[in-house]
């Protein structure tokens, strides 16, 4: 492909685009990077890695991020094009939520309502794709997309981004803070029903998540293709990373300065681990259900609260049992002392029931 002026990389869900952006830019020997946070051009940070506690990304490179369609357009021209000796480029992300019922004349908690949800994600769906083919139609942008893998569902259960809530601007102190506002919209009339019925210690938090989460849910998003654009795997990504990055800059036209490149390596081998340690929980969880369910001494990992409730998420819905939790506010360090506190469901689940792991 022709070297282009602007470039694109764009996933639906948090995949690694704004190293992929970083990587492309480091690559090709470009020392400025325009930025739309502070409207001028700054200097290619060498190293985008940021580690806040639990979580890790790149955002220590302050890429280009618009949200929806016409955000898009707005950020692209503003783009100051006086530069001839370096480039430009946009990781577009899905219209936020609150933007998407603001369009739809909706209030937040009418996204609880089933269909509401689904209409939501409809005019979601339809302005990114609107968005991704004015992209490379019209404006001739070439873009690269990071598809989500399904192999890996367990990859979304955890938040990665902490740039902002899913219903402000406000940017989260903590998984808490995320986990407490999803349930608050998705499931306010549980809340208040346990809530009345003073059922709001940390045992009942992880009965009720595990009642209402769905863990193995798909997204409206997972079969999405932009016409025109470079496809990429996101486990592809993540793991073959100097190859596919490779493949990308043959793609986009750039040739890769051998000197950054070998700055570069050591950097990739820091980002690959943040999504190794992202994967372990889903990955151990069919060992985890199997020790379990069958009295293996078998010693678990660290288990966050939403980690314990998938699991007993899944006694709940995939084998009909659940665990005595009164007062348990920690899960045992071993899956065979679990396996003593099984009992069966008595809960009546009037929803179809979670998908296999």
């Amino acid at each position: 492909m022709k070297q282009s002026k602007i470039f694109c990389v764009t996933s639906v869900d948090s995949l690694g685009c704004t190293f992929l952006d970083w990587s492309i830019h480091w690559l090709s020997g470009q020392d400025k990077f325009w930025s739309s946070k502070t409207n001028q051009w700054t200097d290619i940070c060498k190293n985008p890695i940021i580690h806040t506690g639990a979580i890790g990304n790149a955002h220590n490179h302050p890429k280009n991020h618009p949200s929806g369609w016409d955000n898009t357009k707005k950020l692209i021209a503003l783009f100051p094009f006086n530069d001839t000796q370096n480039f430009y480029s946009l990781y577009p992300v899905p219209l936020h939520i609150d933007h998407c019922c603001h369009d739809l004349g909706m209030e937040f908690r009418d996204i609880s309502q089933p269909e509401k949800w689904q209409q939501v994600q409809q005019y979601q769906k339809q302005d990114y794709a609107d968005m991704c083919s004015w992209l490379a139609q019209e404006m001739h942008i070439p873009c690269v997309f990071v598809a989500f893998d399904p192999a890996i569902l367990g990859y979304r259960w955890k938040s990665r981004s902490f740039d902002r809530m899913l219903t402000s601007q406000k940017k989260p102190s903590s998984h808490q803070d995320i986990d407490d506002e999803q349930e608050e919209l998705f499931f306010p009339a549980s809340l208040q029903a346990w809530q009345s019925m003073g059922l709001t210690e940390i045992w009942d938090k992880r009965e009720r998540w595990a009642l209402n989460m769905r863990p193995f849910d798909s997204s409206c998003f997972d079969d999405f293709h932009p016409p025109g654009s470079h496809w990429v795997n996101c486990q592809d990504l993540w793991f073959d990373t100097g190859r596919v990055v490779q493949d990308i800059m043959s793609w986009l036209g750039f040739r890769v300065d051998r000197s950054r490149r070998e700055q570069w390596l050591p950097i990739i081998a820091q980002w690959q681990q943040m999504h190794n340690d992202q994967l372990k929980f889903p990955r151990a969880l069919p060992r985890i259900m199997s020790a379990i369910l069958n009295d293996h001494d078998y010693e678990l990992p660290l288990l966050s609260l939403k980690e314990e409730a998938i699991i007993q998420h899944c006694l709940i819905y995939q084998h009909g049992l659940n665990i005595k939790t009164w007062q348990l506010s920690k899960f045992p360090s071993n899956a065979r002392d679990i396996h003593k506190l099984l009992e069966p469901n008595q809960h009546c689940l009037d929803v179809a029931k979670s998908q296999q792991i």
